[in-house]
């Protein structure tokens, strides 16, 4: 394999993000393939890079997108990217996403490119808007169409698949205790808050006008991550498992409509 490497350097030229918002407020009628193409866009633009150049296109994206069988050529096409550039999907966990920008700098290395469009890209608002209309005809329809060939569909439905519900799994593995979370979950959100108010997020968060009127403007978080006392902290509740569990709402993490781009 490393015969198969060249020599180039590979940089990240530049990279970008909406702000993340709370699903069900004013990203919800915005789908993860409106989020990456705005994100995308705004990218090209500032680096005034000829999309001709990119000779390749790779989104990641957790939630099933709607609408879509390949998210990152739909995206490619709506940021008016060349179609004879190759256009990838990636699905997986939210650090697997990560692989989007290893699979671009690989791509780099072995020759096969010289620059790569890669981000990740999510709507948990629609995603949870169709799962609860499937819910819901599931529901109506199970007794006639059997369990036997629709079960294995719906892990992914019931919420046991979700961020609280694997972060439990991974404390209880690994012997992280409530304190140890909660201590961190107080720093992180400690740490947000300072690099906020420094303006460490500036140059990264794009501001996004929110069709259909293109009168609102979102240019950071909503919300942005609440300070956490000891006191608050330890009287959150554990949802994901009531009788043992150790992960609450704010140790685990958070769900959010939005999108981020890189030029490698």
């Amino acid at each position: 394999m490393t015969e198969l490497l060249n020599e180039n350097r590979v940089a990240v030229i530049s990279g970008l993000r909406t702000p993340f918002v709370k699903p069900g407020e004013i990203f919800s009628d915005l789908s993860a393939s409106d989020l990456g193409r705005i994100v995308s866009v705004e990218l090209i633009n500032r680096t005034e890079l000829d999309t001709a150049e990119i000779g390749s296109v790779m989104f990641g994206s957790v939630l099933p997108a709607q609408g879509t069988l390949n998210i990152g050529a739909d995206i490619a096409a709506r940021a008016g990217l060349p179609p004879e550039a190759p256009a990838f999907s990636i699905s997986g966990s939210s650090a697997f996403l990560f692989r989007s920008f290893i699979d671009a700098a690989s791509a780099i290395k072995a020759g096969d490119c010289d620059t790569v469009l890669c981000g990740g890209t999510d709507s948990v608002s629609q995603y949870m808007r169709s799962s609860a209309e499937l819910i819901k005809n599931y529901r109506s329809t199970k007794d006639s169409i059997g369990s036997g060939e629709t079960a294995y569909e719906l892990p992914w439905l019931s919420g046991r698949s979700s961020t609280g519900y694997m972060a439990e799994k991974l404390a209880r593995e690994f012997g992280i205790s409530r304190q140890d979370q909660d201590e961190f979950s107080m720093r992180s959100r400690s740490l947000y808050k300072k690099a906020r108010e420094e303006g460490m997020f500036d140059e990264e968060i794009i501001d996004v006008f929110v069709p259909p009127g293109f009168e609102d403007i979102i240019s950071e978080d909503m919300p942005a991550s609440g300070l956490l006392t000891p006191e608050s902290a330890a009287g959150l509740s554990t949802p994901y498992d009531q009788e043992y569990g150790t992960v609450t709402y704010a140790s685990r993490a958070p769900l959010a409509d939005g999108a981020c781009a890189i030029l490698m």
